[in-house]
């Protein structure tokens, strides 16, 4: 059970470094063994995996020259060539597992490397505080959520793809970009579009101070959250159409982002 082993090493890393912040998603993890083992250790297996990708994208895992251990992954999975470090071994094992049955049809290697290249991405744009515009950043939470959460209907054999809850997916994207504001400007992940910063009369330069405070961007931030909670009420209206599994996991992401919303006052 070598996957075990790296996803508890994991588990204890992430807990370390922010206790309160993990704790429940890590428990979660794990107790969804009492519902199903195999597909647990999926999500537990995929989870750690790119949130060690992603750590290291944002530096909160420090490693020399992180751009090119990101490739020297995709490489491997590109090329499905995997060498024996961990998360090699936990590239394997997730699609291997994902494409068992009639999981190949549903292309997870390639759901994995478009996953891969948004966490690139963010990690060359940070190094340049790159601002992108409305529509790049609509389709840069494509990237980034719909291949995620693609892959994450795929584990619980699902009978829906992310198309059929786009609005969910984009909302995470939006809502989240509200949620890390302060925490991804520090590191040059610029969430905001070009045109509200330009409205704002703020740059990537500008201080995190001065932008927390600036009004056009609260007003920004409320707007993502209202339009955000009108897409996340429709698939709170929809929960009975989706079979169990989906349903739970649905549940639970679309009630944790109408919770933070609320907790904004919207």
């Amino acid at each position: 059970m070598k996957e075990e082993l790296i996803c508890a090493g994991e588990a204890v890393r992430v807990l370390k470094r922010d206790f309160r912040k993990y704790s429940k998603i890590v428990t979660s993890l794990y107790l969804g063994a009492f519902v199903d083992f195999e597909i647990s250790r999926l999500s537990r297996c995929a989870y750690f995996f790119f949130k060690y990708l992603d750590d290291i994208a944002d530096g909160d895992f420090p490693l020399n020259n992180p751009l090119s251990y990101l490739e020297k992954v995709k490489n491997q999975i590109e090329i499905r060539d995997f060498d024996n470090s961990e998360m090699g071994f936990l590239a394997r094992d997730i699609i291997n597992r994902l494409e068992s049955g009639n999981g190949r049809e549903n292309n997870p290697r390639e759901k994995i490397l478009a996953s891969l290249d948004s966490i690139i991405f963010d990690y060359k744009r940070s190094i340049e505080r790159k601002t992108l515009s409305y529509s790049e950043l609509m389709e840069y939470y494509r990237l980034s959520f719909f291949s995620v959460i693609d892959l994450c209907l795929m584990g619980i054999k699902s009978d829906i793809s992310a198309e059929d809850i786009s609005g969910f997916c984009y909302s995470q994207g939006r809502v989240y970009s509200v949620r890390d504001l302060e925490e991804d400007w520090k590191k040059g992940i610029i969430n905001i579009p070009a045109e509200d910063l330009e409205l704002a009369g703020i740059d990537s330069k500008f201080s995190v101070d001065f932008l927390m405070k600036n009004p056009m961007i609260k007003r920004w931030a409320a707007k993502e959250l209202v339009q955000s909670k009108i897409l996340l009420e429709d698939i709170r209206s929809r929960y009975e159409t989706f079979d169990r599994r989906t349903r739970l996991v649905l549940k639970g992401l679309n009630e944790g982002m109408l919770k933070y919303i609320k907790t904004q006052g919207f």
